[in-house]
């Protein structure tokens, strides 16, 4: 629920973070799409050291270490299956 908390509140004005829906900005991968291009474990210490993208309008992100654990669960709990 944390994370789910914290996804929606930082990251909705962009990214679809729940298990359906589009993204409000067409770059901004889904939430539930994250897992086809990155491990969501992977993630953690870009969320924890300061998540940098190319994208200009994406903001810096630094979160404590039980808010990264939170976000990482949240992210891997609705996780699209691949096809096939």
């Amino acid at each position: 629920r944390r994370g789910q908390v914290l996804g929606t509140r930082h990251c909705a004005a962009c990214h679809a973070v729940w298990t359906s829906g589009a993204s409000k900005e067409p770059a901004a991968p889904p939430f539930r799409e994250l897992g086809l291009r990155y491990d969501p474990e992977q993630l953690s210490e870009a969320l924890a050291e300061g998540l940098l993208t190319g994208h200009p309008m994406m903001p810096e992100f630094r979160f404590p270490p039980d808010d990264v654990r939170a976000i990482i669960r949240y992210l891997k709990s609705i996780q699209s299956r691949q096809p096939g």
